[in-house]
């Protein structure tokens, strides 16, 4: 399975190859985003008519984000192989994540305060926050933009990472202390109501992706079949239903011991200890997409396979598999093994999904942040074209179009024009 490159970049005077087969899963996992919350919040395209699929089922943008952190510090790792090691660099990298970060991140704010004005929401200590990152923290949310939550989450690993470098603090030591801090802070949350731990449980995720990227695999020689890239991906459609960790092995034992006692709002309790068993699934996906080359990667990619099986016929025997929410998950699971073993059936076609999914993953951060904001435009009109399923098909095909052409424009035009704004010679 292997690497070709979206693009090349100095960067500290490094020649930085990014997979474009990353860069794909990045772009399918912002549309699993986008899809579960068209589907979970299913009158808001159209009031008049739900967007609910058979059996309800809803593409899982909370594995997604998972994902998102993992993938967020394997490229942090990956674009910065020299330790932070004086002033100058720890400036130039915050200077870079403010220059990707910020800009989309401010227009996206702009659009959504639209509404909360619309809605006689607006408090000027709440805008503060959200443009330092901190509404995380104080547990303040736009609802008409409530995925920014994790960018709160995002900002601070990036920080993080500063003394982790510059100190050259051992990744294992923080990440077990990480897991620590998260489980003590669950069973001492009624006393300190300090809600620590799904800081602590995401930053695991973001940590192992660094150390993925810091570890340096070598990677495959030949070239994935694209049949291949798209078999994961209707294998990652399906893998948030068919988990063993979750499903068959008894570990409900152990997510009820370290189920948080209080009602907590999301925003404090955003991951939490049941995210940590999808913790093996997301590690396996950064390695399939940057194309590590294991010794027992064909094995990793057996069980992987193996595992919804077994579900499957686990929930066959039970009765569970005759509800209709498992319908989809089962069916993306079957077509993930048709286009693993047929390597050659629809292989133009797959190539062009993959390409066009590749091309999303370059405005994935722009689709994360301004597709919520965006459908909630589709509120304002409620009594045109609305309420049968041409007009609900109708009304998706113009929100993608609209979504689609405002993230290229923010990622392709109003990025690089800021970049090199910020990068000219002084």
């Amino acid at each position: 399975m292997p690497t070709e490159t979206i693009g090349i970049q100095d960067i500290e005077m490094n020649k930085v190859f990014f997979e474009r087969n990353l860069e794909g899963l990045r772009g399918f996992c912002a549309l699993m985003v986008v899809f579960g919350h068209l589907f979970y919040y299913s009158r808001y395209l159209d009031p008049n008519k739900t967007t609910w699929l058979i059996g309800r089922y809803i593409p899982d943008g909370h594995f997604s984000v998972l994902v998102f952190f993992c993938l967020s510090g394997y490229v942090i790792g990956y674009t910065n192989k020299n330790k932070l090691a004086n002033k100058n660099d720890i400036l130039q990298y915050i200077k870079k994540r403010f220059i990707r970060l910020y800009p989309i991140y401010v227009v996206s704010i702009l659009v959504t305060l639209f509404f909360v004005i619309r809605a006689h929401n607006f408090e000027l200590a709440t805008l503060l926050k959200y443009l330092t990152f901190t509404q995380s923290y104080f547990n303040v949310g736009y609802f008409e933009n409530n995925p920014l939550w994790s960018l709160g989450y995002e900002v601070l690993y990036y920080l993080l990472f500063i003394p982790l470098s510059y100190f050259n603090i051992s990744r294992w030591k923080t990440l077990i202390f990480c897991m620590g801090i998260a489980l003590v802070n669950i069973k001492l949350l009624d006393k300190s109501q300090v809600p620590v731990f799904s800081y602590s449980f995401g930053f695991v995720f973001w940590l192992i992706g660094l150390m993925i990227a810091e570890y340096g695999f070598e990677k495959c020689d030949m070239t994935p079949n694209s049949n291949f890239i798209v078999s994961h991906f209707f294998l990652l459609l399906s893998m948030w239903f068919y988990s063993l960790f979750i499903s068959i092995l008894p570990t409900h034992y152990l997510i009820e011991y370290f189920t948080v006692s209080t009602n907590l709002p999301f925003i404090y309790s955003a991951i939490t200890f049941r995210d940590m068993f999808y913790l093996p699934f997301c590690i396996y996906f950064i390695l399939i997409f940057t194309n590590a080359n294991l010794p027992f990667m064909k094995y990793f990619v057996g069980v992987m396979y193996t595992i919804p099986f077994f579900v499957i016929i686990w929930n066959f025997f039970s009765g569970s598999l005759q509800s209709l929410s498992f319908c989809f998950p089962t069916f993306f699971y079957i077509l993930s093994l048709f286009f693993l073993w047929n390597k050659k059936v629809f292989i133009e076609r797959s190539k062009v999904l993959v390409e066009l999914i590749i091309y999303s993953g370059g405005i994935s951060y722009a689709l994360y942040v301004m597709h919520f904001p965006i459908i909630s435009f589709f509120q304002l009109e409620n009594h045109f074209f609305t309420g049968t399923i041409y007009a609900l098909l109708g009304r998706l095909v113009v929100y993608l179009i609209i979504l689609t052409l405002v993230c290229i424009w923010l990622e392709k035009y109003m990025q690089p024009y800021i970049k090199k704004y910020f990068n000219k010679p002084s």
